[in-house]
C-alpha cells in the first residue's frame, strides 16, 4: 500500500506514521484490542494492493486505487464479527479477505473510558462526501505503484 503506515494509522495519529511504501500481510494488519474493534486502518491511502499467497493464483491480485487519498484496511475479520464479538478468542479468523474503503475515518476515541475525539477529527452529518476509487486486476508481477498512476 501507499500511505501512512507502516502500522494502523487514523486521522488524528499522524505524527509516528510517514507516508510511504509498504508491503505487510492482512493478518499482520490485525490488532488483538482486549475489546475487538476497528484496527489497521490506513489513512491517506493512495492505493492498496491485495495478492494471493499461495497457489495457482500465486502473485494475482487486486489493486484498489484511488482518485485522491482516502482510508482503508483489508482485515480477516468482517467488521459485524468484530462488533459481536467480546473478546480477541471470541473471533475465527476468515479465509476471506475483506477490504473496506472509505472518505474518511474519525479519530480514534468516543468517551466511552476517557475524552471524546477532537472536534477538527470528526466525521460530521449533513456534509456531502465524495467516495472515487478503481479496482483493476493485477496480474503476478505487476507492479502496483505503476498500475496506479496509469
Amino acid at each position: 500500500f501507499f500511505g501512512h503506515g507502516p502500522h494502523e494509522s487514523y486521522n488524528d495519529r499522524l505524527a509516528g506514521a510517514a507516508v510511504g511504501r509498504y508491503a505487510t500481510t492482512v493478518t499482520d494488519r490485525y490488532v488483538p484490542y482486549i475489546m475487538p474493534q476497528e484496527h489497521g486502518n490506513i489513512a491517506g491511502l493512495r492505493w492498496l494492493a491485495l495478492r494471493s499467497a499461495h497457489g495457482k493464483n500465486k502473485g494475482r491480485g487486486l489493486l484498489a486505487t484511488a482518485d485522491g487519498m482516502i482510508e482503508g484496511k483489508a482485515s480477516h475479520y468482517s467488521d459485524l464479527e468484530q462488533t459481536k464479538a467480546f473478546h480477541t478468542t471470541d473471533l475465527k479468523p476468515s479465509a476471506s479477505t475483506h477490504l473496506y474503503l472509505d472518505v474518511r475515518q474519525r479519530g480514534l476515541g468516543g468517551a466511552s473510558c476517557g475524552p471524546d475525539t477532537l472536534e477538527r477529527y470528526r466525521v460530521h452529518s449533513g456534509q456531502d462526501y465524495r467516495l472515487a476509487y478503481s479496482l483493476v486486476p493485477l496480474a503476478a508481477g505487476d507492479d502496483a505503484g505503476l498500475m496506479h498512476r496509469r
